[in-house]
């Protein structure tokens, strides 16, 4: 595998180059890993002391794995070897659980910055050799991805430690470093920049094997040490004393969180999905319409072959796997918000009916009513009353002319006038008749038909409930209509006033009358007279004298 080293951007620079002595200060140095790998003794090494043991009153970095000992918090150290020297931070070790990982992430970010204000010159991540958890490689790319951008990866150090049973030749630190890179592109393919970008240093603690010749805890400490600062000064003067700025670590760790509460949407989404596509998938297709139904077939034709994410991946490959999901499951998540939306609609329709149907009944009882205070107002159409025609104190043109056809018989000139006036009132008791009936035939009862069909689908679509309420709103205004035009008839019929010269068979009237309307002034005096009673306040309003 190549390796690239990459000199950084103008965008991460704190210090630009001086002359040749670009790097003849302290450089700056971040030591990150796990809890318990080794940073805290390798910092002690850094420092030129190579022969301490474990809890040594001289060792400056606190080493051991007791809980009084383990590194809580970021300490800055000034390290020096063969004149040259080291601003050595140690940071406490990053954990399998992630509550604990982001406290750390935070710790780190917030502090480092403020004990590395010129930038970081160097990290490196120290890792336990040996079989390293699936989980645990995942975690560490996560971490150092939440902490350091891909333009500081070529100030890295990855740095294997407990590495006794790794012989000190090239060949075997070739092969271990092939297999850890194998090994992390395995599990996090976009960890291919960072082995790449970094350098790598094995960390011998006890003992060493140099060719044939066998080193004490002392010299294989010192080998490492001579190796670690050459590494470390001749990579900054590769970079021409720039630093990769703690402006960019606090972005990276920005950047970090951006990506999980991403994830974390997504992951909501995802979840939201599942739980809707299971809730539509199980309903009977019995029990839905088939417009749902339609849309539910579409949605099991775009479920996807599982909805879980893989695990095992870095926050970078989780987010990608989330994103694709997302993508990939569009045409699914459109299916099931249009059924939702369609339930929602079908939901508000039924309500809808229910209402207007409510109303629809309503405006039928108030038909009812009306139509039955309509018939009520014909009952009080009553015929006029004719009254006496002969009066001997009023003599007129018709009484002188019977008197004259029968002189000296005045029984006989009741007789006839009575017989006159049986006639004209069988006609008159007629005319309530011709009106009522023609007030029923204007007011329309038998042509009205406001029933609606019962709506037999028992899983109405869309479209069934459209053409529902299009039928009850349609039939509710012609019922409300028809409640107007009763109400104006019958206060027209009210008020009517009809005389007999407004009656159809008025010449009845006249006729039956005889030779008593038989004179024009007469005829004109009937003709004025009320033809019928529309209602009782008439009976006792205007000229009695005949009707």
């Amino acid at each position: 595998m190549k390796k690239i080293l990459l000199l950084g951007f103008l965008s991460f620079i704190v210090a630009p180059p001086v002359a040749n002595n670009v790097c003849s200060r302290p450089l700056n140095v971040l030591m990150l890993g796990y809890y318990g790998a080794g940073k805290s003794t390798i910092v002690n090494v850094l420092n030129g002391l190579c022969d301490l043991h474990p809890g040594d009153a001289a060792e400056i970095a606190a080493t051991g794995l007791a809980n009084n000992v383990v590194t809580t918090e970021c300490e800055l150290y000034s390290c020096t070897y063969g004149g040259r020297s080291l601003n050595v931070v140690d940071t406490p070790g990053f954990q399998t659980v992630e509550a604990a990982n982001n406290a750390v992430r935070n710790l780190i970010a917030d502090e480092v910055p403020e004990l590395f204000r010129d930038g970081i010159d160097a990290f490196m991540l120290v890792l336990p050799l040996g079989r390293t958890p699936e989980q645990r490689i995942v975690d560490m790319i996560d971490f150092l991805n939440s902490l350091i951008t891909e333009e500081g990866f070529n100030r890295g150090f990855v740095v294997f430690s407990h590495a006794e049973g790794i012989l000190m030749n090239e060949n075997q630190e070739s092969e271990r470093i092939s297999e850890f890179q194998r090994t992390v592109l395995a599990l996090a393919p976009n960890a291919e920049r960072f082995l790449n970008s970094v350098q790598y240093m094995f960390y011998r603690h006890y003992y060493g094997l140099k060719g044939q010749i066998p080193l004490d805890y002392i010299s294989v400490r010192r080998e490492f040490l001579g190796r670690a600062y050459n590494n470390i000064f001749q990579l900054c003067e590769a970079n021409n004393g720039n630093t990769f700025s703690t402006i960019e670590m606090r972005r990276a760790k920005e950047r970090f969180d951006n990506q999980r509460r991403e994830i974390e949407q997504y992951r909501t989404m995802r979840k939201e999905l599942e739980e809707l596509f299971s809730a539509i998938i199980s309903r009977n297709e019995n029990d839905i319409s088939s417009d749902l139904l339609e849309i539910r077939n579409n949605i099991g034709d775009n479920a996807p072959a599982t909805f879980e994410i893989p695990g095992g991946l870095t926050q970078d490959e989780t987010l990608t796997e989330e994103r694709n999901f997302h993508e990939q499951t569009r045409n699914l998540r459109n299916y099931v918000n249009e059924f939702i939306a369609l339930q929602n609609e079908l939901s508000i329709m039924s309500r809808n009916v229910t209402v207007l149907t409510d109303e629809y009944s309503i405006a039928r009882q108030k038909y009812n009513t009306e139509k039955d205070s309509f018939i009520s107002q014909t009952e009080e159409i009553k015929a006029v009353q004719c009254g006496p025609l002969y009066n001997p104190s009023e003599k007129n043109f018709g009484q002188a002319l019977l008197m004259a056809m029968l002189p000296g018989s005045e029984f006989a000139l009741r007789m006839l006038c009575h017989n006159i006036r049986q006639n004209i009132q069988r006609e008159l008791d007629s005319v309530p008749k011709y009106y009522i009936d023609k007030y029923m035939t204007r007011a329309g009862f038998n042509n009205d038909n406001f029933d609606i069909p019962v709506l037999d689908n028992n899983k109405p679509s869309i479209n069934d409930y459209l053409a529902r309420i299009e039928l009850l709103e349609e039939k509710t205004a012609r019922i409300s209509n028809r409640i107007t035009e009763i109400r104006q008839l019958k206060e027209e019929m009210r008020n009517a006033v009809y005389l007999v010269e407004d009656y159809e068979h008025k010449e009845k009237i006249i006729e039956e009358g005889g030779i008593l309307f038989a004179h024009p002034q007469m005829k004109q005096m009937i003709f004025k007279q009320k033809v019928v009673v529309m209602n009782e306040t008439q009976r006792f309003q205007g000229d009695r004298r005949i009707f």
